[in-house]
């Protein structure tokens, strides 16, 4: 699921929230300018927190969420 949206904290946790009940080991979320304002990147954030997820992958202007329930929880930046 990509995500590119309101560009605001609430929303953007809407958006995740709104589609967990779907989400499988092989459902992956991209979200768009994760770090384009102070709220979107502290959802960013929450989202890496979040219990449900296991793998989060920081690429500055995107990142992308993993929910593979048999793999350990891990956090990615990739700077290039």
């Amino acid at each position: 699921v990509f995500f590119d949206g309101n560009h605001r904290k609430e929303a953007t946790l809407g958006y995740f929230k709104s589609f967990l009940p779907k989400v499988g080991d092989n459902t992956v979320f991209i979200f768009d300018d994760i770090r384009w304002s102070r709220g979107m990147y502290e959802a960013w954030m929450k989202i890496i927190k979040d219990d449900r997820t296991t793998v989060t992958i920081d690429l500055f202007n995107f990142g992308m969420v993993f929910f593979r329930r048999q793999q350990a929880k891990q956090h990615f930046v990739v700077k290039f």
